[in-house]
């Protein structure tokens, strides 16, 4: 249930770079990130997760900045979709592991704590989706229309179902 969950988040990752491949790398007046940035950075927590299943420890801390993802969409949509195909093959079964990751903005301070692998594709799911709204955001205010569903969480799905479905004649 969770890889499914996990895809259905990165297929909208996809979905968006399709849909703005020509402000890919465009930087909004609003923010001081562009679209291929929060792309790239969902991939290295993604690809954090795959190299913690195979080393027993998830380091958050490994960024891939500047690299090509920021400013191809289509080497963007390419790793996306052979990471989809990797957690096709990937562990379903929960597992304990280590996660490492910084905590300050004022020092360079990390911690290591003990997690489990469905904990941490939970995260993932959650942090791809608020990444994927903050890029549409961006995508919005450089003028490109992308549907309302993209980068909305699974829980405020619910709600605005159950709220249309309570609201029915």
């Amino acid at each position: 249930m969770l890889h499914s969950a996990l895809n259905e988040a990165v297929s909208q990752v996809i979905e968006l770079i399709n849909l703005c491949p020509s402000i890919y790398s465009d930087v909004s007046p609003v923010a001081s990130s562009a679209i291929g940035q929060h792309v790239r950075h969902i991939l290295d927590h993604l690809y954090a997760y795959q190299r913690g299943i195979g080393s027993g420890c998830i380091d958050y801390n490994l960024r891939n900045r500047l690299s090509d993802v920021e400013t191809s969409p289509i080497v963007a949509a390419r790793k996306l979709e052979a990471f989809k195909s990797w957690l096709q093959q990937s562990p379903q079964d929960s597992f304990e592991l280590s996660v490492a990751t910084e905590v300050s903005t004022l020092d360079c301070q990390s911690v290591t704590l003990q997690s489990n692998s469905h904990r941490e594709l939970v995260y993932l799911l959650n942090h791809t989706y608020h990444h994927v709204a903050l890029a549409a955001t961006l995508a919005r205010t450089l003028e490109l229309s992308v549907p309302n569903r993209l980068g909305i969480a699974p829980a405020t799905v619910t709600h605005q179902r159950d709220a249309r479905l309570s609201c029915a004649p």
